[in-house]
């Protein structure tokens, strides 16, 4: 059941237009996001420093480039 309540049901952009841009830095809300899952695509780019980040529980550090 916990599964499903992870569940992210915030819808991001339109349907005509279902992109929406975030830009995440240290003090933003979103900064230290809590385990979820949404069946849209997700793309992040790391502009400086690294983030972990984990998909299918396995755990990946992302750097710049």
């Amino acid at each position: 059941m916990q599964y499903l309540e992870m569940h992210e049901k915030k819808k991001h952009g339109t349907d005509l237009f279902p992109f929406e841009y975030y830009y995440v830095q240290e003090g933003h809300p979103r900064y230290m996001m809590n385990y979820h899952w949404h069946t849209e695509y997700e793309l992040i780019r790391v502009l400086s420093g690294t983030l972990t980040m984990s998909l299918n529980e396995k755990s990946f550090e992302l750097k710049p480039n």
